[in-house]
């Protein structure tokens, strides 16, 4: 047996494959307007050329007006966590 014990969970990459990480997350919300809709969320994630994973997730969230990045955010753990 290894004398060394695990990483803890919360320090391991608990991403799925085919998740963006946060990094990702905030390259697509670069330059972020108040007032954007899912539709031009998508477009500036294709703009801002993100992980096709990213621009997935931005074609997955309600089809609400965000005021700020972070609804968005919040919006894209939820779609993430399922």
């Amino acid at each position: 047996m290894s004398s060394q014990s695990p990483l803890p969970a919360h320090s391991q990459d608990q991403r799925h494959l085919g998740q963006p990480n946060p990094p990702d997350t905030q390259k697509a919300l670069s330059d972020f307007n108040c007032r954007t809709t899912r539709e031009k969320l998508v477009e500036r994630t294709q703009k801002n050329r993100v992980s096709i994973d990213m621009v997935d997730l931005a074609d997955k969230l309600p089809a609400y007006k965000y005021d700020s990045p972070a609804p968005v955010s919040n919006q894209i753990s939820r779609i993430k966590s399922r």
